[in-house]
């Protein structure tokens, strides 16, 4: 269970926030330039660099936090500004464990299964749980409540809550501590009791 998609906003209004183009000035400090000077100064390094060491000496790095659209605008700008197929997203390295996490759970990095692969497993017919039943989710920590979807897919034993409905914060349930590096909840496992609302 991750935590991002619950605390990842505070970004968006912070007063820390860089809302103008700063420059790195030889002295080591920034100073702020106009984003015409910023642009300028992007296409001028780039095509610099692409000159002397070729397009594949470039990569790009979007973001989580940009939205579709300029996703997609960043992967138009790699492939067909700087001429690369050097384009990544930090969601690749910083999901992987979620992905790891899926693929043993429901036996794919996806988050959504089929109708066909819905099915009622021997825990939820013990606890007469079926789909779409309300549901109480309780850990040491806290409690939440969700809409079930029993599957097939699910190892015996095992809750599995996406972190990312507004409707099941399932942060709730995990450990508060913040890894050191990047700032996030790090539990994404806890013990959890279920029983039908």
């Amino acid at each position: 269970m991750c935590a991002k998609g619950k605390f990842g906003l505070d970004f968006v209004s912070n007063s820390e926030r860089i809302s103008h183009p700063m420059i790195k000035t030889k002295d080591g400090k920034f100073r702020k330039v106009s984003w015409g000077k910023a642009l300028a100064t992007v296409s001028d390094k780039l095509t610099a660099i692409k000159k002397k060491y070729g397009s594949d000496s470039i990569a790009i790095l979007s973001s989580a936090k940009c939205t579709n659209e300029e996703n997609f605008l960043m992967s138009k700008f790699a492939r067909a500004v700087v001429c690369t197929n050097n384009i990544d997203h930090c969601a690749r390295l910083c999901h992987a464990s979620t992905v790891t996490d899926l693929i043993q759970t429901f036996g794919s990095g996806a988050m959504t299964n089929s109708v066909e692969d819905i099915k009622h497993s021997d825990d939820a017919k013990n606890l007469g749980i079926k789909n779409r039943d309300r549901v109480k989710v309780e850990s040491r920590r806290g409690a939440v409540t969700a809409l079930s979807l029993v599957s097939s897919k699910i190892k015996k034993g095992v809750v599995f809550m996406p972190f990312h409905y507004a409707d099941s914060p399932a942060n709730v349930l995990t450990n508060p501590a913040l890894d050191p590096e990047a700032k996030i909840p790090e539990f994404k496992v806890c013990a959890v009791s279920l029983k039908k609302i």
